[in-house]
């Protein structure tokens, strides 16, 4: 019996020091245990959350997936966010070209060939504000970064640029209205999860009423509700 007893004993000191040496192991490293490929579904996982609350979640991922290697660092909504800008950015660039190659091989009506010109220096203009709007973005700037990209995406120049190529729809190539509409619903999206990054930074009180009525006066002088900007671009989007 005195045996049996000692036995027993020992098979519980050597459970309460397994568990012992468990609870240490995973109180000094917390990621011990977890696989990289775990973390990186963790990652996915704020991917999805992000887009999924904006109008064009596809468009969103499609952008974030684009590059892989960045995609794994997409941990926080600001890197996030600053991905979608850089997405925008690059497809400003290439419908730069795209209006430009348009321009060029127009000779005979004027007119279609000088709006091609034109929403071919919006688009270089706006990759110009869309490179500021990053480096914004980078400070944690988000205010500014908003702003910047408010005025890059959403302007009375970009936004007649679109209408004009909608009315000479037959004569620019299917890619390239594609990537109209791609680059229209990024606005929305980009301009969605910066504006969230925007409110959460404030401080949580309440704004008094007449500070809240010169909030509201400010975005009427840029001539957009900030509430709204991406509605805007999703029935700018809606023109393709």
């Amino acid at each position: 019996m005195p045996k049996q007893s000692n036995n027993l004993a020992a098979a519980m000191a050597i459970v309460l020091n397994l568990r012992y040496l468990l609870l240490l192991l995973l109180t000094l490293s917390p990621t011990f245990f977890l696989h990289p490929q775990n973390l990186a579904n963790a990652d996915d996982a704020l991917i999805e959350q992000q887009c999924r609350q904006t109008d064009s979640p596809e468009t969103c991922l499609q952008c974030i997936k684009s590059d892989p290697e960045a995609a794994k660092k997409a941990d926080k909504p600001e890197t996030i966010a600053t991905m979608l800008v850089a997405c925008l950015s690059d497809d400003a660039e290439i419908l730069k070209g795209n209006m430009s190659t348009l321009a060029s091989s127009v000779s005979e009506d004027k007119n279609f060939k000088s709006t091609c010109e034109d929403c071919s220096k919006c688009y270089h203009q706006a990759k110009t504000k869309l490179t500021s709007a990053m480096d914004e973005l980078k400070k944690g700037d988000y205010d500014e970064a908003n702003h910047i990209v408010v005025s890059a995406l959403i302007n009375s120049r970009m936004v007649s640029c679109g209408l004009k190529i909608q009315s000479y729809k037959s004569k620019v190539p299917d890619d390239v209205l594609n990537k109209m509409r791609i680059y229209a619903q990024l606005s929305g999206v980009a301009m969605n999860i910066i504006d969230r990054l925007s409110h959460e930074k404030e401080p949580l009180i309440d704004i008094p009423l007449k500070q809240a009525d010169c909030v509201e006066k400010h975005h009427r002088n840029i001539g957009l509700s900030i509430m709204n900007v991406d509605a805007i671009a999703m029935d700018y989007a809606s023109e393709f």
